[in-house]
């Protein structure tokens, strides 16, 4: 079926290149123009046969093709303006209409597909590709720093009415000044907005090695994460989710103690090394996010050394005290704050603090506070808590049926006002409550408290796979995957790792259904942002597409569906109808100025100086074609 798509995407492209040199066909058939080949790709031709004079020929290289028109060479010593019914000979005006069918025919095509698409009742996108919702904040950004949040809104974009994360990626590309973004921090236990309006400096986005890319702090756009299920819909007894009570198709949209929005989010919330505390003050239960360290950074007294020995000797642990993980407190031992650890290092001490503050729900412990449990995992003793924070664990909570929305149709229009429907807020605020309290699966309406999840790095996956010799449940690609997430960084230590909770997770689609027009525009000024950053020098020609990657992405998008397909193929046709409409020598937008040019100056240009401006343009042209099918080939071998 694969091998099906890509012929279906190669036939789509040679399709646009006929309907292109049928415009020009046609065009010129009707003002008189002698027409003597018609090729269907380069090459030599695998099959020909003659029409009414004209040689139709369909080639082995179907990336292309082009009409023969008499007249477009020298015949000797005859310029092509002095023959008759060649191209060159006519009139200047019926030259350019010629030169614009081609383009017209594939903008006129798109339109058309556009608006077959919108009468059927459009397409299926992923939520993140039109929310306004933000999935995830670089915590060193400014915009971060600014106290824009996951989960908060964007509704402008440098005086642009925000329409995606599409958006985000162009100013990536092209932007060298400030930003001005506008937008609402939203506290969705209460649903109260905030506006916010920022102006921001954008900075070299470090995620990717190319400096040119720019980014003000946006990360991810948010979406539903609705867990897809393991192999066969089942859960993988090897998977750090085994036994969480998470089901197919529930939506995992708590972790300790922030609010889901997205993937990335969930990743750097399981990859920061905090534990999630829940402890009494006064009287009142509270919760707080507290980050672990190593007890080699404490600068231990000696009673408080000797408690840790007791500890690590009680657990029954081995090795070295201090390479033990624990959190930046004193316990007595039952488990109440005593006092905040002193460090050997100063720098430890203003990680702590810069973690802190950059951690949503993230905060300090006072004197007398009575810890009830760490992880979700309940404890009654120093001794007990020394045990339990060994152990990474995350706590999460699941919406049943969220996903579908009560079946209400989900458009691009309602999606964002729809996202957090089904969710009871003070339902939420009850399961909080009992977490620490057991460690059972619990439930409340359609809303559930998970069993706490110990993370797993790849090697501990893998080494557990073959244990129980269950090797077909999640595959090496998910793993590099899960692999690729954030990555941990002990604020105590150099030590690095990755880990990762084992599940994958739907996408919830969204109806998007604009009028065709919106779609021409919406394509018009992607190509033009693209010709900017080309223009400008910020967009790199390897990121374009050749033939090789454009049957690529058309092969991708039948697998998606014949509506995703017909998309495609209207973008690529409004593409190449615009490509050609460019004022350079060897397209079509070339030969109308020269014609323009003709009929200003009176005169038709020398055949000989068109050679010497077309076959430069021609070379680079290949150049270019060669340049972006090595690139095309490198990202589909995954370079």
């Amino acid at each position: 079926m694969s091998l099906l798509y890509v012929i279906y995407a190669a036939l789509g492209l040679s399709f646009l290149v006929f309907i292109h040199e049928l415009g020009h066909y046609f065009a010129a058939r009707w003002v008189g123009i002698r027409v003597e080949v018609f090729s269907i790709g380069f090459g030599k031709p695998f099959l020909s046969w003659n029409h009414k004079g004209v040689k139709w020929q369909m080639c082995f290289l179907l990336f292309g093709g082009y009409v023969k028109m008499a007249g477009m060479e020298r015949e000797g010593n005859v310029e092509p303006s002095e023959i008759p019914d060649g191209y060159w000979g006519k009139a200047p005006l019926k030259r350019i209409f010629v030169a614009l069918m081609g383009p017209v025919v594939n903008i006129v095509f798109a339109i058309l597909v556009f608006a077959g698409i919108y009468l059927a009742g459009g397409r299926l996108r992923p939520f993140g590709e039109y929310t306004k919702v933000i999935g995830s904040i670089d915590s060193s950004s400014e915009l971060y720093a600014n106290g824009v949040r996951a989960g908060d809104t964007i509704s402008s974009l440098d005086e642009h009415s925000y329409t995606g994360y599409k958006d985000i990626l162009f100013m990536a590309v092209h932007q060298d000044k400030k930003v001005e973004i506008a937008g609402d921090k939203v506290d969705y236990y209460t649903s109260e907005k905030t506006p916010y309006s920022l102006r921001l400096t954008p900075q070299p986005d470090t995620r990717f090695g190319d400096k040119k890319l720019m980014t003000i702090g946006v990360q991810a756009p948010a979406n539903y994460m609705v867990y897809a299920g393991g192999a066969e819909g089942g859960m993988s007894p090897a998977s750090p989710m085994h036994g969480s009570g998470i089901e197919t198709g529930e939506r995992v949209f708590w972790a300790n103690g922030q609010l889901l929005f997205s993937n990335e989010q969930l990743s750097s919330i399981v990859n920061q090394p905090l534990s999630y505390i829940t402890f009494e003050r006064n009287g009142k239960r509270m919760e707080l996010t507290i980050p672990r360290v190593k007890l080699i950074e404490f600068a231990f007294t000696e009673d408080q050394f000797n408690q840790f020995q007791d500890w690590k000797f009680d657990s029954g642990l081995q090795g070295g005290v201090k390479q033990f993980t624990f959190i930046p407190y004193i316990l007595n031992a039952y488990g109440r704050v005593v006092e905040e650890a002193k460090f050997l290092d100063s720098e430890v001490s203003e990680d702590l603090d810069r973690l802190i503050r950059t951690n949503k729900g993230a905060g300090k412990l006072m004197a007398g506070d009575q810890i009830l449990s760490v992880d979700g995992v309940p404890i009654g003793s120093g001794l007990d808590f020394f045990q339990k924070v060994q152990t990474k664990r995350i706590v999460m909570m699941a919406a049943k049926g969220v996903s579908e929305i009560d079946h209400a149709p989900v458009t691009w229009e309602n999606q964002d006002q729809l996202f957090t429907k089904g969710i009871n807020w003070v339902e939420v605020n009850e399961l909080i409550s009992e977490i620490g309290v057991t460690t059972e699966v619990e439930q409340l309406g359609n809303l559930k408290l998970l069993s706490p999840i110990v993370p797993m790095t790849t090697m501990e996956y893998e080494q557990k796979v073959s244990e129980l010799g269950d090797t077909s449940l999640i595959s090496k690609t998910q793993l590099a995957q899960f692999a690729t997430h954030a990555l941990v960084q002990s604020a105590a230590s150099e030590e690095r790792k990755y880990v990762f909770l084992g599940m994958t997770f739907d996408q919830q689609k969204v109806i998007y259904n604009p009028s065709p027009f919106t779609l021409v525009q919406g394509a018009v000024i992607d190509t033009y942002r693209m010709f900017k950053g080309l223009i400008s020098g910020n967009l790199s020609p390897k990121w374009m597409s050749g033939p090789v990657g454009i049957v690529r992405v058309m092969h991708m998008s039948w697998q998606m569906g014949f509506l995703e397909a017909f998309f495609w193929i209207a973008v690529i046709s409004l593409n190449l109808g615009i490509f050609n409409l460019l004022p350079i020598p060897v397209l079509d937008g070339g030969h109308i100025c020269f014609s323009l040019w003709e009929m200003i100056t009176k005169k038709p240009i020398p055949s000989r100086t068109m050679e010497k401006m077309i076959v430069p343009f021609v070379v680079l042209l290949i150049m270019l074609f060669v340049y972006v099918t090595i690139h095309d080939v490198l990202r589909l071998a995954g370079y």
